[in-house]
């Protein structure tokens, strides 16, 4: 079966939760293919947002995105778009609890400011979009199954994860996954233009624009 990746968006009304909501994912058959924390400003959270632009509570919306670290997790299983958005649940937390009882928003979302604990990528095209503002080398073709995935790994990783362990064979650093993650990062071919506010770090805040 083909294999869809989405994107889940922890806010910081969920962080607290942040364990249960990820396994939940995880219980539903999701895949976290990359995961990262960071704290976005302002700026950052009206681009990734802009969709809901003019909107009455999106001030709301990007003052209580940007006052704390968020998690992005991408995640994929078949049919990975729809699932996620049937078990995150409406952003609307009334509407949730009215209609989507067992749903995400339901169970972590504030009633009393109406704030959402997870965010899901409304569709395919923008699954791509949210997927890339947070990860922009990652992969999201859509996979057919495990020997597709292995021949993308053969094709695409292999030959510089080699060059990389020759290199760090010759140099024996004394943190060689560290070594092997900076090294891949200064030599990937298909580096990507990309911002310097969404560097891969595990956790980091960003800086302001």
């Amino acid at each position: 079966m083909p294999v869809e990746h989405t994107l889940a968006l922890i806010t910081p009304e969920g962080m607290p939760h942040a364990k249960k909501i990820i396994s939940r994912i995880k219980k539903e058959g999701f895949t976290i293919l990359a995961r990262r924390t960071v704290h976005l400003t302002p700026e950052q959270v009206s681009d990734f947002y802009y969709h809901l632009y003019g909107q009455r509570d999106f001030p709301l919306l990007v003052a209580s995105t940007s006052v704390a670290p968020v998690t992005a997790l991408c995640v994929g299983r078949h049919r990975a778009v729809e699932k996620l958005v049937e078990i995150v649940g409406p952003r609307d937390i009334a509407v949730a609890i009215r209609d989507a009882l067992g749903s995400l928003n339901a169970l972590y979302g504030s009633v009393e400011c109406n704030l959402a604990a997870v965010h899901a990528s409304a569709d395919l095209k923008a699954a791509r979009r949210e997927i890339f503002f947070f990860f922009p080398q990652c992969q999201v073709e859509p996979w057919t199954g495990l020997e597709e995935g292995l021949e993308w790994l053969e094709e695409h990783v292999k030959p510089l994860l080699k060059e990389g362990l020759a290199q760090m064979l010759k140099e024996k650093p004394a943190e060689p996954m560290l070594w092997l993650a900076d090294w891949l990062l200064q030599n990937n071919p298909n580096q990507p233009q990309v911002e310097q506010h969404l560097r891969h770090h595990p956790l980091s805040k960003l800086p302001k624009y």
